[in-house]
């Protein structure tokens, strides 16, 4: 079968599409406090979780929700025309791929992007002999939505729009119904081979690259059934496509959509500063930040991203930590004479545990007895609601005296002087023949 190749496409302007999907590519911070509540006299972690913004020198690709941008809108490409290139079309933002920043792009009617505008209205090959990267296939700093024998001419459209506000475009390229290339043959080996349906997505200032397929089926009859997703660099030296989908594998989605996601992963183009209020600087980095705080604080982190442009912005996100005080506790302190015993009682909290437990007649309750045969200070701790006070008790503790006493001799109808030392008071039993008992 012989393919035939024309050069006709259609540039016009700019069309806004308003979106909404589940997997952001923007830049966004996120701050975490843990615990974002404690008590009193506690600490907490603040750490971040980001949408990054890395250098794009190289990528990793992960599977993501299918959440597709409309499939509606926006400006037509290779009306009609089979393998081939778009004129240049104008990005509308610097995108970075590979380690260099692009303005302008070209669309190929088999389900790619490339920034090699050398191929500007040319020819788009069709035929897949070999995995990424090569450049047998195609050209180098290419994007390959699905790279398949696909042709518009015979059904479908191919359009292109930007969705989103600056800082955070979309720049979005869909294939839209497009048969396999073979279909147009009722009577060949792949006629009535469901036809694709897929888009490409250039996200502004994260360079990340989605490829977002609804339906890409492939036929053996035709081109060994072959297809690609994948990236590859300006050297055709490094590419990245999700496992399975790399030529060899007959890549085929048919019936479950599935999406995916390049992101770059060379050193970060963003820096993490946190902020106490008053614009005071605690922190910076994805942490963990090791705060202290004494009363409710709000925590600012700002994530300044610098994009391929040279371009800074801020996103700024907040996280509040709230700081519930302790109760305050009271106890009374004690004298006591040793070998007695003095009752201590503690206010202010709900529950309470007292330490240490020498000489005290229980080591829980708001009031306990403490009979030390020294003096001995006390530590009672007082709970409420899960948070803590403590106070602190002094049991002093005074030694029994010693007392002397003389022992005087009279005759009888005389009288003695009894002397008594070592109290500052003094009583005197039996009081028979006493002239005083104190």
């Amino acid at each position: 079968m012989i393919k035939k190749v024309f050069s006709f496409f259609a540039i016009g302007l700019w069309s806004v599409v308003g979106f909404s999907q589940s997997t952001p590519a923007c830049p966004a911070i996120t701050p975490i406090a843990t615990p974002p509540s404690f008590c009193a006299g506690n600490c907490t972690n603040l750490t971040a979780t980001v949408v990054t913004a890395n250098a794009t020198t190289s990528y990793s690709v992960n599977t993501i929700p299918y959440s597709p941008f409309p499939y509606s809108g926006g400006t037509g490409v290779s009306v009609g025309t089979d393998d081939v290139w778009s004129g240049v079309i104008n990005l509308p933002f610097k995108f970075c791929y590979y380690g260099t920043q692009y303005s302008q792009c070209l669309i190929g009617s088999n389900g790619e992007i490339t920034f090699n505008l050398a191929n500007a209205s040319g020819y788009d090959g069709w035929s897949i002999s070999a995995a990424l990267p090569n450049t047998t296939n195609l050209p180098v700093n290419t994007i390959c939505g699905v790279f398949r024998d696909i042709d518009p001419a015979i059904g479908g459209s191919v359009y292109y729009y930007i969705t989103g506000v600056a800082p955070c475009r979309a720049f979005v390229v869909c294939f839209d119904n497009i048969p396999l290339f073979d279909n147009a043959c009722g009577t060949c080996t792949c006629g009535g081979t469901p036809n694709s349906k897929f888009q490409m997505v250039l996200y502004e200032t994260t360079n990340f690259i989605d490829v977002n397929v609804d339906n890409s089926f492939s036929c053996s009859g035709w081109n060994g059934g072959h297809g690609i997703i994948g990236i590859q660099n300006a050297a055709a030296t490094a590419a990245v496509c999700p496992a399975g989908y790399n030529y060899a594998s007959t890549p085929s989605i048919n019936g479950t959509p599935k999406a995916f996601r390049f992101t770059p992963t060379g050193a970060p183009a963003y820096t993490v500063t946190w902020y106490a209020p008053g614009n005071v600087v605690v922190g910076t980095g994805l942490g963990p930040v090791h705060l202290c705080p004494t009363t409710n604080t709000t925590y600012t982190a700002n994530m300044q991203v610098t994009d391929c442009n040279g371009t800074s912005t801020t996103y700024t996100n907040a996280v509040a930590v709230t700081v519930t005080p302790g109760p305050t506790i009271t106890v009374n302190n004690g004298t006591a004479c040793s070998g007695t015993g003095v009752t201590l009682t503690a206010a202010g909290g709900t529950t309470y545990s007292w330490t240490p437990a020498t000489g005290l007649s229980a080591t829980t309750g708001a009031s306990v007895t403490a009979s030390p045969a020294i003096t001995t200070t006390y530590i009672v701790t007082g709970s409420t609601g899960g948070c803590s006070g403590t106070a602190t008790a002094v049991v002093t503790v005074s030694p029994q005296p010693t007392l002397t006493v003389n022992n005087p001799t009279y005759c009888s109808g005389g009288s003695a002087v009894l002397t008594a030392t070592g109290g500052t008071t003094y009583s005197w039993t039996p009081s028979t023949g006493l002239s005083a008992t104190t």
